[in-house]
């Protein structure tokens, strides 16, 4: 395992911090919108969704406004019907609007996978896209996440090497009164 999974096995989602982005979907069926997928609503069954026309590749993009360092996206499946649509689809990022994207996952969705659904993605991006690959492919989710990894380790690191200073300074200030 390498440190980016280690950490995705015992860090849970709450842990870390989330980023904002705008979203755009490849196409939109009825009123289901690409900003349904980035509103932080997982609640009423089928009404808070974002939703593509049946077509080749469909996707979602995020659009995190400027250049953030990625740990996960987390891919919350519609949570009511049509679960096994998701199937196949691939998590993929790039820095900026005309870099080509790098693939970060390519996953499978079980036919009832509910959420979240997460991918390593420790890159370096302003767009994150989720695609679903071939022909009559319809893209339905409830949200999409991304998450960086908070800087609680560099905290417990400093507070941990003030705590030996302080006892070292401690020791020495008792080891002069004593001589």
């Amino acid at each position: 395992l390498d440190l980016f999974q280690a950490a995705a096995l015992t860090t849970t989602l709450s842990s870390l911090l989330k980023l904002s982005a705008t979203a755009t979907l490849s196409s939109t069926s009825g009123p289901y919108s690409a900003s349904n997928c980035v509103d932080g609503d997982l609640g009423e069954f089928g009404r808070n969704i974002c939703h593509s026309n049946t077509e080749s590749n469909p996707s979602l993009t995020l659009d995190l406004g400027s250049a953030k360092q990625i740990a996960y996206v987390a891919v919350y499946n519609r949570r009511d019907c049509c679960r096994d649509r998701l199937g196949r689809y691939t998590v993929s990022l790039r820095l900026g609007s005309s870099d080509a994207w790098t693939l970060c996952s390519e996953e499978t969705a079980g036919r009832d996978a509910f959420e979240p659904l997460l991918s390593t993605c420790p890159q370096l991006a302003q767009y994150v896209r989720v695609q679903l690959p071939g022909d009559d492919r319809t893209l339905v989710l409830t949200e999409v996440e991304v998450y960086r990894a908070t800087v609680v380790l560099v905290a417990v690191a400093k507070r941990s090497a003030a705590l030996a200073l302080a006892a070292a300074l401690a020791l020495t200030l008792t080891a002069a009164a004593l001589a």
